[in-house]
């Protein structure tokens, strides 16, 4: 119910696990595109106060994980010209996976910044662009890439055929199952 096939308006940054929230804004705000960052309160107050004057960037913060819930976030992420994963640094573990998963989802591209730990090559794929981390021009590229309707609209559409393909419940449980059986 909640595909949107329509390409959104502004770019969804959303997350609480390592996410470099601020190189995204000066970006977005370089770039002079909408975006939207739903954030913890804490992310907000330590690293976008800057941001509260730019009309193209709306920002959400919220006190707690639990003050903004999944099914608020959903037709949000639904109605998002792409998602957006910006991510600090990481050279020990995984971030990103879940915005990642519901990017696909939602057949919706990806901009990300780079991660070793997703195993997946969003480029090679046809659905984003990857990013270096802290890569402010990185990502005012990759945004204005995405001014391209008809190349959002590809990607997404690819994303969602790779999301049925192989990123499905159904087929993790096979996988479980089989490695169970061993």
């Amino acid at each position: 119910p909640y595909l949107n096939e329509a390409v959104g308006t502004y770019f969804l940054a959303a997350g609480r696990t390592g996410r470099d929230f601020a190189t995204f804004a000066a970006a977005c705000a370089d770039a002079q595109v909408n975006a939207k960052i739903i954030c913890l309160q804490n992310d907000y107050e330590r690293h976008l106060l800057q941001y509260n004057d730019h009309s193209n960037i709306e920002i959400i913060a919220n006190a707690a994980e639990q003050s903004y819930l999944y099914d608020q976030l959903t037709p949000v992420m639904a109605k998002a010209r792409a998602i957006c994963i910006p991510l600090f640094s990481y050279k020990s573990h995984l971030a990103g996976l879940t915005s990642l998963t519901d990017a696909l989802a939602l057949g919706k591209p990806v901009l990300m910044t780079r991660n070793n730990f997703i195993d997946i090559d969003i480029e090679k794929e046809g659905i984003g662009f990857w990013i270096e981390a802290e890569d402010k021009e990185g990502w005012k590229k990759a945004l204005k890439r995405l001014e391209d309707a008809e190349l959002c609209k590809a990607m997404g559409e690819k994303a969602l055929a790779l999301a049925k393909q192989g990123w499905n419940i159904e087929l993790f449980s096979d996988e479980i199952l089989e490695s169970i059986k061993g």
